[in-house]
């Protein structure tokens, strides 16, 4: 008997290129081979200006054509896009074992929903990497990120802010502060011009999450005696870089 080619297949194709035809102008897109995927579509690494930014990030996506209810949950957020609930599409969730796998995971995920219409396409996407880190993110909403053949790489495109670049750098400083480490690329080579180009500046706001991780990185450099300071108590107002009262030096770049 002949292979078929299922409708199921074919939806699945035509949403993987969609998203292939919106996003290679911004990165570099490794479609993962379906004999090898556990979990993840594409590895990428985002590009700006042609020249790779050796930041990059895992996507899982998946297509509907079936009529699904799109609830705009606010206008415009942080990174300046939509924010929606999507409804009626079944098999956007994700599985807990998928969820398991990612958190292992020190670079972004992000799952994109790609939803084909008989005048245009629309594509999603969720940011997993706060979800993945804490419980209080659980409730992420969708993004929009394309109307018609355009992709929001940014949400302002004069000003090079917001957009999914916006949170693909938000998200890469997160796995950074997981890990227990302050560096970071400059937001330049990603092409955002929102974020301080000083690699001295650090979001106190996003650290804020990952008190438990640098603290340990801060109490480890003091025992080595890289730093000084007591080794001993690293969480104390003299033993600690997290959680002191001052003043954040990036607080107006709060994530959400």
């Amino acid at each position: 008997m002949s292979k078929e080619y299922s409708e199921e297949k074919r939806i699945g194709n035509e949403g993987v290129a969609y998203l292939e035809f919106l996003m290679t102008k911004y990165c570099l897109m490794h479609k993962v081979d379906e004999s090898k995927d556990i979990g993840n579509d594409y590895f990428c690494e985002w590009t700006y200006n042609g020249v790779p930014s050796r930041v990059p990030f895992w996507i899982q996506v998946k297509t509907t054509k079936q009529e699904v209810k799109i609830i705009t949950v606010k206008e415009k957020n942080k990174n300046l896009l939509k924010s929606v609930d999507i409804k009626g599409a079944s098999h956007f969730n994700i599985n807990q074992n998928t969820v398991d796998y990612w958190s292992g995971f020190q670079i972004p995920v992000y799952f994109f929903c790609i939803v084909l219409g008989e005048r245009e396409n629309k594509c999603f996407y969720k940011r997993f990497t706060p979800i993945l880190h804490s419980k209080k993110y659980e409730n992420e909403k969708f993004y929009q990120v394309s109307e018609g053949n355009n992709f929001f790489a940014f949400g302002d495109e004069k000003n090079k802010s917001g957009g999914f670049v916006r949170d693909l750098f938000v998200d890469y400083i997160r796995c950074n502060y997981k890990i227990g480490s302050l560096a970071y690329r400059n937001p330049r080579e990603l092409g955002l011009m929102q974020f301080p180009e000083s690699e001295e500046t650090v979001f106190g706001d996003v650290i804020k999450d990952y008190e438990e991780e640098i603290n340990k990185t801060v109490k480890k450099l003091r025992q080595l005696g890289v730093i000084e300071g007591s080794s001993t108590s690293p969480s104390s107002s003299s033993g600690s870089i997290v959680g002191t009262s001052s003043p954040s030096p990036s607080q107006e770049y709060v994530d959400e």
